[in-house]
């Protein structure tokens, strides 16, 4: 009898090990996929320091680090059926503010125009905003004040250096190399977070 039970021991100990290898793997691959997602989000300003009345211009790189095409279908700042949101930190790494720019809803024809980017090939996008400085009203915060919707800056009596970093949730088609077909194709949804972006705002002497 104690023959038989350690038989048995060694059987459900297999199926134990078995099954927590499963487990294992299952947990490695979805981790991949959230660490790994196709795009990779880098922002970047034309220069380091800015004064009212200045121009600050902000680039968007979008670069495909996968072995599989990638379509998306590129906005100011987001993506269709997507938001998008740009964290503002102080020089003491402060939240300041989120300021939610993206949309949900395409209206434009020149929106809907999708972008097909090969493995390690790159997009850009710009936005340019001026440079002003101000109060801001009904606002408790002190500090920046983006609105890219009508392309402007407001700056409060607070003139320091600020960290932006772009957070993009939205939707991704993602298609095998070489294939359009639509069983090729597969959905990539999550968060694309972009680098830290170093800027500091000055008075003019």
């Amino acid at each position: 009898m104690e023959y038989i039970y350690k038989i048995v021991d060694i059987k459900l100990l297999k199926k134990i090990v078995f099954i927590f290898l499963i487990l294992l793997f299952l947990c490695s691959f979805f981790q991949f996929q959230i660490i790994h997602p196709p795009l990779a989000l880098t922002i970047k300003s034309d220069k380091k320091k800015y004064s009212p009345g200045d121009k600050i211009r902000i680039t968007f790189e979008f670069k495909n680090r996968s072995d599989k095409n990638v379509k998306f279908i590129p906005l100011p700042f987001g993506f269709i059926y997507g938001k998008s949101w740009i964290s503002v930190y102080d020089s003491r790494d402060e939240l300041m503010r989120s300021f939610t720019v993206g949309k949900f809803a395409v209206k434009t024809t020149l929106n809907k125009i999708a972008v097909l980017l090969e493995p390690d090939e790159v997009y850009t996008y710009d936005i340019v905003a001026d440079v002003k400085y101000g109060k801001l009203p009904n606002l408790r915060q002190k500090g920046l004040h983006l609105d890219f919707r009508d392309s402007f800056i407001l700056l409060s009596r607070r003139f320091a250096e600020y960290r932006l970093k772009a957070d993009l949730s939205f939707y991704l088609d993602y298609y095998y190399q070489g294939s359009k077909k639509i069983e090729d194709k597969e959905i990539w949804k999550g968060n694309l977070i972009s680098n830290d972006l170093l800027i500091e705002f000055v008075r003019k002497e």
